[in-house]
């Protein structure tokens, strides 16, 4: 199970949009990892999501949306209503590898967000640039992140 809790100090996240992978998010202790990090990820068709959480902390460390050609257009804004919040996903099962259930990613005009679970969001919160959006037991069953028109129509095309 995926949770919030508190950031670490100073924790920025990069986000960079690609051809080969669509979107990568890197907070900065990736690179200085002590343990081995803990791989969970989530596939649906032909779209595979990958998450890495640190080994000692179960912080979120790096999310790489890998392939997303199956990525559902909504031709609208998200319109989602969210809480500035000062918080890092952190991965509380016991597995070292694990598989989320589902995976559904959605281009809207203005963000990209990718389901993790088949169960609406009720709360949305945006740390920096990411939405994170919980279930009613707090879990985290969605992410997000901004995106403009010319990286949308690059990574999913203008359908």
């Amino acid at each position: 199970m995926i949770e919030l809790t508190d950031p670490r100090p100073g924790d920025v996240v990069t986000v960079e949009f690609d051809d080969d992978a669509p979107v990568t998010l890197t907070w900065p202790r990736y690179t200085d990892l002590q343990a081995l990090p803990v791989y969970v990820g989530a596939r649906e068709g032909r779209q595979l999501l990958e998450l890495k959480f640190d080994g000692e902390d179960g912080r979120l460390i790096e999310l790489v949306l890998v392939n997303a050609p199956d990525t559902r257009r909504i031709a609208t804004p998200w319109g989602g209503s969210t809480s500035d919040a000062s918080v890092s996903a952190c991965w509380t099962g016991d597995d070292r590898r694990a598989e989320l259930p589902h995976l559904d990613v959605i281009g809207y005009d203005d963000v990209l967000m990718m389901h993790v679970s088949p169960g609406p969001a009720v709360r949305w919160f945006k740390d920096g640039p990411v939405l994170y959006g919980t279930a009613d037991d707090s879990s985290v069953v969605s992410f997000g992140v901004p995106w403009d028109a010319v990286v949308r129509d690059r990574i999913i095309g203008s359908r």
